[in-house]
């Protein structure tokens, strides 16, 4: 005879997760946010939206919201998968920065903070931007390059980034070429439901 036990086992950095998007340029009601939190999941995936400063920095406002995303999701122990996105309803270049150095600009930007709250940060996702620069072969490869220098220099080694396949293949060149060892693996993952799970 056996005896069967329900026991709900914490499993770090894995399980089922929740997307929590955000305006940056909003303030949040963390208050009344806190009643979507799930007990049983110990993953979110915090898509930020940076459309509104497309052709401008980040304001300190801004920066200070997402401060306040990390102390919100460390107060209930939630690793974060993070993306930050311009275009998140499918306009591609219509919603995303017209210059690389833009883009560059804003990584430099949040590195302070994705450094400072690195310990909470499971996986980076993406580079941004979504629409390959609009597929002019020279933007393509010196703009995508110049951003994944960008983004090595901006986040400390130990945080996974989650890219396609195709931008695997690239950082890989690039940290090959800089003799630089950091973490990496292949995710491309698509945001089309509410809840996803993450192995």
């Amino acid at each position: 005879m056996y005896n069967v036990t329900c026991v709900n086992k914490e499993t770090p950095s894995r399980g089922w997760y929740s997307i929590f998007p955000f305006i940056l340029s909003r303030t949040v009601d963390y208050g009344e946010l806190r009643w979507s939190l799930k007990d049983d999941e110990n993953l979110v995936l915090a898509r930020i939206d940076i459309n509104e400063f497309k052709e401008t920095p980040i304001s300190e406002e801004a920066l200070v919201n997402l401060q306040k995303m990390f102390d919100f999701f460390r107060q209930y122990n939630k690793e974060i998968i993070l993306r930050f996105v311009y275009d998140t309803d499918g306009n591609g270049l219509m919603n995303e920065p017209q210059s690389v150095s833009i883009i560059k600009n804003h990584m430099e930007q949040l590195g302070p903070l994705i450094r400072k709250n690195a310990g909470q940060i499971l996986t980076l996702q993406g580079l941004f931007f979504g629409s390959l620069l609009g597929g002019n072969v020279f933007l393509l490869v010196f703009g995508i390059i110049k951003l994944f220098i960008g983004i090595i220099i901006m986040i400390p080694v130990g945080i996974f980034m989650a890219l396609s396949y195709f931008f695997n293949l690239i950082y890989l060149g690039i940290m090959c070429l800089l003799e630089k060892k950091n973490k990496f693996y292949i995710l491309n993952l698509q945001l089309q439901n509410q809840q996803h799970y993450h192995q």
